[in-house]
Formats: C-alpha cells, structure tokens, sequence
C-alpha cells in the first residue's frame, strides 16, 4: 500500500510518517510543496521526500496530479472528454468521475473490504457528478455545453427523476458503507451519506435551503 503524505518538516508529520509506516507496513511518499516559505524547506530530505515548486497554483495543481498518478492513480480527464464528445448518457458520463474516486479510497486492506470501498467510492464520485450536472442543466442547454440531462431536462417530471437517481445512487454507496468494519466515526459517515446528501439534492432539486439546514 501506497500512502502519500502533506510533508511539513515539523514534528507532527515527521513522526506520523514512521507511524504510518509501522502500523500499515505502508510505503509512504512524503509530498512537500515550496509555496514560499524559502528557507523552512531547508531540512526536507529529497531523496527521501517530494519538494516542489509550487508558488503558482497551476504547477501546484500539475504537481500534486503527477505525484498522484506515481503513486497509483488513474487520470480520467481524457476518457470524461471522450464521454463528452460522445455526447454519451447518463452511466457512461458519470463512469469516470466515479472510477476516480474509486481509486483514490481504495487500499490494499483484506481483499473483500477493498471491494466494498471500492464501490463505496465509486458510487459517491458518481453521485457527485450527478449532482453537479443537475445543478448545471439549465445553464448547460443556455451555453450549449455539455450535459447529459440534457434531454430528460424537458421532461414534466424531471425533479422526481433527478431524486430518484440521486437516491438510488446514494443507496447503492450506502450498501457498500454497511459492508465495512468501522471503528470510528461509523455515525457521522452514515449521517452525511443519509442526510446530507438527501439535503444537498433537495437544495438543488427543490430549493429547500431552511429545512435541510435544520433537519442535519
């Protein structure tokens, strides 16, 4: 396993890499970024430690997604934009947003939990970008851009499509949440995927800021 961690120097990181080490037998790549604190830099180690100039955010942003992909991720702007000019639907657009995620939670625990997080994330990036496309649909027909609600957009129930979708979508993550051991924090995850994300959709679906705010 694979772990990549936010490096300072301090003491509080130097120490949790050995932790995270001993505790998962994890390869761990320690990631320091120059924003410009100049001379606090000075004690990383690079042969040990990733240093890199990222005092624009641009490189900060191509810096982070390198060391990302070095460390087992798989980039998928290229088949989004594929789905795209496809003018693909629904399952196929949200694939890859959903596969990154996916990976990204994804670890080398015993094979049976990796599977569940696997979904667990998959469904979760895939409900993001649901999320966002509902949100975007109306502007997205107004620019021309894409957006693969396009076409249900007219429908005259298109706010119960968007919420069953949703909550299918949730469903199928919160299936997968069920299937792991949680030690800690089991009821705040579950709150955020059973309220907030029936909340966040409402807010979207059906401008419902007042109730959500109350009920979560």
């Amino acid at each position: 396993m694979k772990v990549i961690v936010a490096y300072s120097g301090g003491l509080d990181t130097s120490v949790i890499v050995k932790w995270v080490k001993e505790k998962y037998n994890a390869e761990v790549i320690g990631f320091c970024a120059d924003v410009g604190q100049e001379e606090e830099l000075n004690g990383v180690p690079t042969a040990e430690y990733l240093k890199e100039d990222a005092r624009n955010t641009s490189v900060l942003y191509t810096t982070v997604s390198n060391h990302a992909a070095a460390a087992g991720l798989t980039v998928t702007e290229e088949e989004q934009a594929e789905a795209e000019k496809r003018d693909a639907g629904v399952d196929e657009a949200a694939d890859a947003s959903a596969k990154m995620l996916a990976e990204m939670v994804s670890t080398d625990i015993e094979a049976s939990d990796n599977t569940a997080l696997n979904r667990l994330g998959y469904f979760l990036g895939r409900w993001v970008y649901l999320i966002d496309a509902v949100d975007d649909c109306e502007d997205d027909i107004k620019t021309g851009s894409f957006n693969p609600l396009k076409k249900q957009y007219s429908l005259p129930d298109f706010k119960i499509y968007c919420e069953r979708m949703l909550s299918l979508t949730v469903g199928e993550a919160i299936n997968n949440l069920n299937k792991l051991e949680i030690y800690r924090f089991y009821d705040i995850i579950d709150n955020v995927l059973v309220y907030g994300t029936e909340c966040s959709a409402k807010k979207v679906i059906c401008k419902e800021v007042e109730r959500c705010e109350k009920s979560v």
